[in-house]
């Protein structure tokens, strides 16, 4: 098993070297100059702009600058914001958390539904459960994000206020003094009911939305697997042998599973990387949102930090993807 996660690793690296610079050339390249957008009415004095653009390094060549990001991104230093002139590793470390959190009940929610779902639909194939399962899967693939988070919005924030939609909790527990980051587990251990239930009403609204676009994908492509293996030889080997209904679902589902857990870790890594969507129209202060705010002022620093941790995360969700390939069927660990 170490063997086969130091060979991942050894394509994941020229994979993150090659992103980070990709990354570098469009933003360095891009038209516009971040320190106009940082002066503002100042930006007329010319002397004050060269000034400032020698101090922030963006008159030197572009090796000279892409070797001093890839330095800084080696010794864990991604520079200071050009807005803030905090640490991008420090903002970054405020935002993630959130995103982490919300992805996080994204998926489950995705995947209580997709799986479940998905695996009636196979089970009954043809009856009034597959279909009624699959036409909804196929809106839930063709509904815009953002208007699914805005009909949410109206009609369980607006209309029937149950829930909430700004920010992360209440403005009248802003004195809690979270432990991982993580609101919900934070206000669990601190045994804070009243924060988990404000924390809950507030992060159900996006997961949600999240949840029902996630679960159209794996629901489809639970149905289309389970229905692959449950017709193979094996398996009509294992109905002769006189295995239960149960123990034979077993038997499909561990052989089904390898395709929708690279669905399951796509999901994952993109709403890792952000549902810029989503979380900008909840109010959500996740990477996405940190993201859009970066290029909103053409932080440039910002947006490589925020960029390069995106890939980082797709990098590690790829990787326990194929660890966990490997534990599910260890055959793909072979070679």
């Amino acid at each position: 098993m170490l063997q086969f996660i130091l060979k991942r690793l050894a394509v994941a690296l020229p994979l993150a070297l090659g992103a980070s610079f990709i990354t570098f050339s469009i933003l360095y390249f891009v038209p516009g100059d971040p320190v106009v957008t940082m002066l503002g009415d100042k930006a007329n004095d010319a002397a004050l702009v060269a000034k400032m653009r020698e101090e922030l390094g963006l008159n030197d060549p572009f090796l000279v600058r892409y070797g001093r990001f890839l330095k800084g991104l080696v010794a864990g230093d991604l520079g200071n914001s050009f807005v803030s002139n905090r640490p991008v590793v420090e903002e970054l470390t405020d935002a993630l958390p959130a995103t982490i959190e919300l992805a996080m009940c994204g998926l489950i929610i995705a995947c209580c539904i997709g799986l479940v779902s998905g695996v009636v639909s196979a089970v009954r194939q043809y009856s009034a459960w597959d279909y009624s399962f699959m036409v909804i899967a196929l809106v839930g693939v063709s509904i815009p994000v953002f208007w699914l988070a805005l009909l949410l919005s109206y009609f369980f924030a607006f209309k029937y206020p149950w829930f909430d939609m700004a920010g992360r909790m209440s403005q009248q527990y802003s004195d809690f003094v979270p432990i991982t980051g993580l609101m919900l587990i934070d206000s669990i251990l601190t045994l804070d009911w009243e924060v988990f239930l404000d924390v809950l009403r507030h992060i159900t609204l996006p997961a949600v939305t999240l949840g029902l676009i996630g679960s159209a994908l794996i629901a489809r492509m639970t149905r289309s697997s389970v229905l692959e293996v449950k017709n193979r030889d094996f398996i009509r080997t294992a109905r002769a042998k006189g295995l239960s209904s149960r123990q034979v679902l077993w038997h499909v589902l561990r052989n089904a599973m390898l395709p929708v857990v690279t669905v399951v870790g796509l999901q994952f890594g993109a709403l890792l990387g952000g549902a810029i969507i989503t979380e900008e129209i909840f109010a959500w202060p996740g990477l996405g949102t940190y993201l859009v705010q970066a290029i909103r002022y053409r932080d440039i620093v910002a947006v490589q930090g925020a960029v390069m941790v995106i890939v980082i995360m797709f990098l590690v969700v790829n990787l326990g993807v194929d660890v966990l390939y490997a534990v599910i069927d260890p055959r793909t660990n072979e070679g």
